[in-house]
């Protein structure tokens, strides 16, 4: 069964209210915030895929590059002036001389991979 962002989110409300309407479910939510903040941050993150923000990488994570279409490993993301780059593999890399540069650029990198 394939899923659809719309059906999960209904399933959370159905399961707060029991089968309530969206007023019972407003008013559950003050009580019940942080585990339905949680729930929707996960449905939204697996359906959504936008490109990543320089500030959104953190070492150790594998991204994809979509301009190459491919998994890469980033060792370490670098915030340099006036070009903010990356130091990547294709492979894990336990320091940065077995890798490679590139420069960051902006709607190239995902967490997931694109599908066109």
């Amino acid at each position: 069964m394939k899923l659809t962002k719309e059906e999960c989110g209904h399933a959370i409300v159905t399961l707060a209210t029991r089968g309530g309407d969206e007023n019972e479910f407003l008013s559950l939510y003050a009580y019940f915030k942080n585990e339905i903040d949680c729930l929707l941050s996960l449905i939204n993150e697996h359906f959504d895929n936008p490109p990543l923000k320089f500030d959104e990488l953190e070492k150790g994570m594998w991204i994809w590059d979509n301009k190459n279409k491919c998994w890469l490993y980033l060792f370490k993301p670098l915030d340099w002036e006036p070009i903010k780059g990356l130091r990547y593999a294709e492979r894990i890399i336990e320091h940065s001389t077995e890798g490679y540069y590139m420069d960051f650029e902006k709607g190239r990198f995902y967490r997931k991979q694109v599908e066109e």
